[in-house]
């Protein structure tokens, strides 16, 4: 099979009255019940429980799985028959839902000599591979983050009020141009210096490993 080509959508059971008929009954009281649970006495409005079974007919009858959900996932990486490079395959579950288990398959790809010879991919507990890959685990990102910020935000505050002194709605406009700067500037900071770290190991592995690559050391 191609490791690139998505799984097909499929269907899995047929559409019956019954099934429209079960989903009718349960959909509207589950959605309530959802909604009650972060919106004190609130029900689930009328109109929308007809578009909402259809949604969840159709979401039975195929593979689906929404893009946004709790979900687990199963990581599978070796060789195939006569493959002299390894295959990584991730799937994505969110559980069973109307008794069949939703997945999607989201990686699914194996170096390629010349083009993608190093092929990194982090799952859980992955702050080694983070911090190889782009200099620092995320709890350090995250302080980072937090000091530029809060420091920015307290130089702009004093600015701010030095030009109210004389002018405040010149202090208003430079309230609003540099409202964002504190929240930005560490992300960006950060993402360019990640981006510079991830291509400086790239650089790094890329000819060592495309050099031993076993598809060419096969081809002479």
């Amino acid at each position: 099979d191609d490791v690139n080509a998505g799984p097909p959508l499929r269907a899995r059971i047929e559409p019956s009255q019954r099934l429209t008929d079960l989903v009718t009954k349960n959909i509207g009281p589950a959605m309530s019940a959802a909604m009650g649970r972060k919106f004190d006495g609130a029900a689930f409005p009328e109109s929308c429980v007809e578009p909402l079974i259809r949604l969840s007919v159709a979401s039975l009858l195929v593979e689906w799985l929404p893009q946004s959900s709790m979900i687990t996932g199963l990581v599978m990486s070796g060789f195939g028959r006569n493959q002299a490079l390894p295959a990584v395959y991730s799937f994505k579950f969110v559980g069973a839902f109307g008794g069949i288990l939703k997945t999607r398959r989201a990686i699914s790809c194996r170096p390629k000599p010349h083009v993608e010879p190093v092929i990194f991919h982090s799952y859980a507990q992955d702050q080694l591979i983070r911090a190889f890959v782009y200099g620092a685990i995320p709890e350090y990102e995250y302080h980072v983050r937090q000091a530029t910020t809060e420091y920015l935000n307290r130089i702009l505050h004093d600015v701010i009020e030095v030009v109210a002194e004389t002018d405040k709605k010149l202090a208003q406009k430079v309230a609003d141009i540099v409202d964002p700067v504190p929240r930005l500037a560490p992300y960006l900071g950060l993402s360019m210096a990640r981006e510079e770290r991830a291509n400086e190991v790239f650089q790094t592995l890329w000819p060592a490993l495309d050099s031993a690559n076993a598809d060419v050391l096969a081809a002479h």
